[in-house]
């Protein structure tokens, strides 16, 4: 008060000891911070640790308590995010799909390919050794957009085909995987491979890039393929079910199929998809009639190294002709040969001969060409009749299950099951006789093949293109008319070669004589053989010219039946092509939309058994009419093809 000064040490205790260099308050507390860092562990797993720890161990004054912050803090926030943003993006993805496809069935099947994206995710950070982090979080959810997409393109080919016609489930998931194999495929593949950079980044950023990047990859490779084999199974398994068509094992069976068509295996995993090129290109390379004509071609170019033949060269000798003591010989050499002309004559007609093997070899191939197409298409023809056979079949088994419980409630007489057992049989029967035609169809494709291995028939029964052509005169090029007027050439020049044999021949010799050992003379000869008897050789001639006549009457009657078979062929295909356009049109259509009423009238009891069979026989009568006017249609195309040489 006065002013005074007075020591330090009166009012205050100055000592020195260890504190905080800062302090640090929040909320108006003071707060002290304990910092570590982590390695080889996730953050969360280690802070229970030491929650656990320290709960258990460290005994905290009144008024003191323990939070946990930085990336654990982080990760407890961005898990609150994520538990909002992922089932809010589920539920966005399915309500999409279900605008998509107005349908909750496709909505749901396509979204299965979500749980299956998510497999993969699951197994590659496992594989990899990382945790799940809040960047693996983001890395499922768009996982879970391309997996959804897949399905999508697989789903919406489903339904093109099915407005395009195709009634059929099993045959629409078989081409519809099959067509939507490599988009599916490239879908994934461009993702992946667009994250693979990510996956294996050691730069900055490298510990949020690498959970993100290996979620994606990892969950498209197992979404991918069990997208292509589980969708398929639940779509059959969703419509099947709702039209009580077959069991489950039918379901089964379907997606082997659809297996085995997409690897190009069969079910011992040794047959493979045969195609017509294929087939052709094995028959012309292994029929022996191709080689057979082949050699006969060969061996006519040989011949004509025969034109040109001189007659034997001749040697004569004689001993002691003069009856004396003296020895005496003579010995002579002699050759004899024809005009130019006869041997011009006889070179030509070895040309003419070289030609008809070659036109006869194009007759051949013509004539195999279309013999393998004939077996070819009449063995997928009964092929999709024994398809089709197994499709009634299923509905008559439907048939007969329904039949069979109405008999044992009571609602229906004896007659009822008894008539669904013999549909059935008589099915099971006409099944057997269609699978042993496939396997006879089979076999005469070997034939012309001469090959044993085992094949499997296209998925589709393909429509040949139509030939649009109406003026006759074009079969003129057909190699059985060119083989015959080549024939007619080279007889023609087998009369110039019989008429050479009229020309004189010539020979010509040299000898040497002696009458004794001291005593030798040479004198050389000359000569002229002139045919003065021609009667033998002018028959010859008379007889190569009525050979020529022959073989013009022959190529007129192939040229008038060729022609007239052209124009027959040629109204036989529109006719076809008009029955054709109907079926695809309206017939199939109609068969499909009387099967699927008939089912269900019967079903609720508005028709009886007889009338509900009568109108499934009809349709199905409509769809083997449908494939027997396909496979007369492309028999004719063939024997088109076969008559304008293509």
């Amino acid at each position: 008060h006065s002013g005074k000064q007075i020591p330090l040490s009166e009012i205050a205790e100055v000592t020195f000891k260890s504190s905080p260099s800062q302090i640090s308050r929040e909320d108006a507390e003071r707060r002290i911070v304990v910092e570590a860092n982590t390695r080889g562990r996730d953050v969360e797993s280690v802070v229970k640790e030491i929650q656990q720890t320290l709960d258990t161990k460290l005994k905290l004054p009144e008024g003191y308590y323990i939070t946990y912050g930085g990336q654990f803090q982080n990760l407890q926030e961005a898990k609150g995010r994520l538990q909002l943003a992922v089932p809010v993006s589920l539920l966005l993805i399915f309500f999409l799909l279900f605008l998509t496809f107005r349908s909750v069935k496709e909505a749901t099947i396509i979204f299965s390919a979500i749980p299956l994206a998510a497999i993969g995710g699951i197994i590659a950070l496992w594989l990899r050794g990382m945790n799940f982090s809040i960047s693996a979080g983001v890395g499922f959810i768009a996982l879970f957009g391309v997996a959804v997409l897949n399905g999508i393109v697989l789903i919406s080919y489903y339904n093109r085909l099915k407005e395009e016609g195709e009634e059929d489930i099993t045959q629409r998931i078989l081409k519809g995987s099959a067509a939507r194999l490599r988009p599916v495929l490239a879908t994934a593949a461009v993702a992946s491979l667009g994250f693979l950079p990510m996956a294996f980044s050691t730069s900055a950023g490298a510990e949020v890039q690498k959970p993100l990047a290996t979620v994606v990859i990892g969950g498209l490779f197992s979404s991918t393929f069990l997208t292509l084999f589980v969708l398929p199974v639940l779509y059959s398994l969703f419509y099947l079910k709702r039209k009580k068509k077959i069991k489950i094992n039918i379901a089964v069976t379907t997606v082997v199929m659809l297996i085995f068509s997409m690897i190009g295996l069969n079910a011992n995993a040794q047959t493979k998809t045969l195609y017509l090129q294929n087939a052709l290109e094995l028959a012309i390379k292994n029929y022996p009639t191709i080689q057979q004509a082949n050699l006969q071609t060969q061996q006519q170019k040989v011949l004509t190294g025969t034109a040109t033949i001189l007659d034997p060269f001749s040697i004569n000798a004689g001993f002691w002709q003069i009856n004396s003591t003296a020895f005496d010989y003579n010995i002579g050499i002699s050759q004899g040969f024809k005009l130019p002309n006869a041997y011009k004559a006889g070179e030509n007609l070895l040309k003419q001969n070289v030609l008809v093997a070659q036109t006869y070899e194009a007759v051949t191939k013509n004539e195999l060409v279309r013999n393998v197409s004939n077996a070819y298409y009449n063995w997928i023809y009964f092929g999709q009749q024994y398809n089709l056979l197994l499709q009634t079949d299923s509905i008559f088994a439907d048939y007969e299950n329904f039949a069979n419980k109405k008999y044992q409630v009571g609602e229906s007489n004896k007659l009822e099951k008894i008539n669904a057992t013999l549909q059935r049989k008589e099915l099971q029967i006409q099944l057997s006789k269609a699978k042993t035609e496939v396997a006879f169809y089979l076999i005469d494709l070997q034939k012309w093949m001469r090959s044993a291995e085992q094949f499997q028939a296209p998925i589709t029964y393909s429509i040949l293109p139509e030939i649009n052509l109406n003026d006759s005169s074009l079969v003129f090029k057909h190699p059985v008319l060119q083989f015959l007027q080549q024939q007619i050439i080279a007889k023609e020049f087998a009369v110039k070669a019989e008429k050479a044999k009229e020309l004189p021949s010539f020979n010509l010799g040299l000898n040497a004589q002696s009458l004794d050992k001291q005593l030798q003379f040479y004198y050389g000869s000359a000569g002229v053989s002139i045919p003065i008897f021609k009667n033998g050789v002018k028959a010859r001639t008379q007889a190569a010219k009525i050979e020529v006549e022959i073989a013009t009457k022959e190529l007129d009657k192939n040229r008038l039946e060729i022609s007239t078979l052209f124009l027959q062929q040629n109204q036989l295909q529109q006719q076809n092509l008009q029955e054709l356009k109907y079926y695809q049109t309206e017939g199939l259509r109609v068969a499909e939309s009387i099967i699927n009423t008939a089912q269900r009238i019967y079903k609720s009891g508005d028709i009886g058994y007889i009338e509900y069979i009568q109108n499934l026989k009809e349709a199905i009568k409509i769809k083997t009419d449908y494939l027997s006017t396909l496979n007369n249609y492309n028999q004719t195309i063939i024997q088109l093809n076969y008559l304008l040489n293509r």
